[in-house]
């Protein structure tokens, strides 16, 4: 799983490396990942 996570979020900032407001969409892929990994 954690391999998994790695590359999604390498491969999400790599989508957003020219964008200068990059930040607020990879924090909430970020926060998107956390919630799924929390236990219910």
């Amino acid at each position: 799983m954690e391999v998994m996570v790695d590359s999604a979020i390498v491969k999400r900032n790599a989508s957003h490396q020219q964008d200068p407001a990059m930040i607020g969409p990879v924090a909430e892929f970020l926060r998107s990942l956390k919630s799924a990994m929390t236990p219910a």
